[in-house]
């Protein structure tokens, strides 16, 4: 009877380290296809990629307050996908005070406004290429996990 209890405990341990094995072996592959993925674009496209992930993420955590800190840094962008500052409203207007502190209207197609644009107008699109990330913050602690890690691009 020891020896049969021994040969179970036993074969769970190796189930358990070769699950382990699995999930890291995982990670480390998905994260040398995104570098990978990463290599081949152009500054901008990576700034627009990470801005896509981002703002995916914000919403899958269904926070209101990241998903609105996220937005309000994504629509004070400049034309390279740069966060520069975050959206404040002043008397039903939206302007973008700037990290330096000084403070831009927010208009599309000004360098405040463009990027997010393109971005807000393309995700719907971005969301359906790229079912795996989405799959990889499929609930709120790994959503807020993967925001909390990437904050917005500079």
């Amino acid at each position: 009877m020891t020896c049969h209890f021994h040969k179970i405990w036993t074969s769970l341990a190796v189930v358990f380290i070769t699950f382990l094995l699995g999930v890291v072996s995982s990670a480390i592959v998905s994260r040398q296809q995104e570098t990978h993925m990463f290599r081949k674009m152009s500054p901008i496209e990576v700034r627009s990629e990470q801005w896509h992930r981002l703002y995916e993420a914000a919403g899958m955590t269904g926070d209101g307050k990241i998903i609105a800190e996220v937005r309000d840094r994504l629509l004070c962008t400049n034309r390279q996908g740069e966060s520069v500052g975050v959206k404040i409203d002043i008397e039903a207007n939206s302007w973008c005070r700037l990290d330096n502190g000084d403070i831009k209207e927010l208009a599309q197609y000004t360098d405040f406004g463009a990027f997010s644009d393109q971005i807000l107008k393309s995700h719907f699109e971005w969301s359906l290429r790229n079912l795996d990330f989405l799959k990889s913050v499929d609930s709120g602690q790994k959503a807020r996990q993967y925001v909390k890690q990437h904050r917005c691009p500079q």
